[in-house]
């Protein structure tokens, strides 16, 4: 289990939401307004989890969560960070799934409570595995793309990445995606262009999985295809959008500087179609397939379209299934639908 005090100063009073026996985020317990401002890094994507999401800030604001003791060990993640940020005085800590890719990401705050880095810290195997394959990602992407990685190295039992914020405003999660998202992700792609057999990102599909993906690689067959930065897990929770429209990406644990183009905005239709907007696999392929053949402005044909979403649902799955997920889990289960689905 991992030892959550290590996160926080020595008698620290901590404040867990939703509460100690399911606990999702941890804070300091401070002032009342420090509380409120804090605990907006609580999850929420769907409107009732929102709704949710305030009742849970406005009860730890008004002091009506319990609190416990931090412990009384040094606080080594100040020992961790501090020549890197010196000036770091409190954290909050979410507390990632307990699966077998659990991480736990930490807030790291100033003394006004400014946001000043991120610390992602992972025990479990494939969570290192992750953590380690995300700092080489950050450490290769163009500048500006993604968080800057200050540190990396071993902490506690295990590993730690430390990154600076990503200012921006937070994205809508809505379908469909905001009409700047596509322009954006035509950005991404790069000048190399492969035959079908020597795309490196089709190629690792192909030995990570044990489905013939033959029948769903024919239809791209017909020309060459550019490689292309791919986030791997593209979602409007994973984005910050700036004042001028173009997007900044946090989270790259799947990411690729070889990747497929295309792939990232099916992953994200089918994503928010499935965990947001709750739609049965039929529906979220028919969406996605209307959406991106609008769009992209005849740069695909029908084919072509159909081919990368179901290649797009089929790395997801390859992504879970390497993380320690069961094929029957329910999301799985919905990927698997998209991939059968007949057209």
């Amino acid at each position: 289990m991992i030892k959550l005090s290590m996160f926080f100063p020595p008698n620290s009073k901590l404040v867990a939401l939703p509460n100690w026996k399911n606990k999702k985020l941890i804070l300091q317990s401070a002032s009342m307004i420090q509380r409120w401002n804090i605990s907006s890094f609580y999850p929420a994507s769907r409107p009732m989890a929102k709704c949710y999401k305030l009742f849970l800030r406005g009860k730890a604001a008004l002091g009506f969560s319990q609190k416990k003791l931090s412990g009384i060990n040094d606080w080594i993640l100040k020992e961790f960070v501090s020549d890197q940020l010196p000036m770091v005085e409190s954290a909050a800590a979410l507390i990632g799934t307990p699966d077998p890719a659990q991480k736990i990401t930490i807030q790291l705050l100033d003394i006004q409570d400014n946001v000043i880095g991120y610390l992602k810290y992972a025990e479990k195997k494939a969570a290192c595995k992750r953590l380690k394959h995300e700092y080489r990602i950050l450490s290769s992407l163009p500048s500006g793309l993604g968080p800057v990685p200050i540190k990396f190295g071993s902490f506690g039992n295990g590993l730690a990445l430390l990154i600076l914020p990503l200012n921006g405003e937070k994205v809508k999660v809505t379908l469909p995606p905001p009409i700047e998202l596509v322009p954006f992700l035509q950005t991404l792609i790069l000048s190399q262009h492969y035959s079908l057999d020597k795309h490196p990102w089709l190629n690792y599909l192909k030995e990570c999985g044990q489905i013939d993906l033959d029948k769903w690689l024919e239809p791209l067959s017909g020309r060459d295809w550019p490689i292309t930065i791919l986030h791997g897990d593209m979602t409007p929770w994973n984005m910050v959008r700036l004042p001028d429209n173009n997007y900044r990406l946090f989270d790259w644990e799947y990411g690729s500087v070889e990747g497929f183009p295309y792939i990232d905005m099916a992953y994200y239709m089918l994503q928010v179609g499935a965990l947001i907007y709750r739609f049965k696999p039929e529906k979220a392929y028919k969406y996605a397939e209307k959406f991106i053949i609008s769009s992209c402005r005849c740069l695909l044909t029908k084919e072509e379209t159909q081919s990368i979403i179901k290649l797009a649902a089929y790395s997801a799955i390859n992504q879970a299934l390497e993380d320690g997920h069961s094929s029957d889990e329910p999301l799985q289960c919905w990927r698997y639908a998209i991939i059968n689905y007949r057209n």
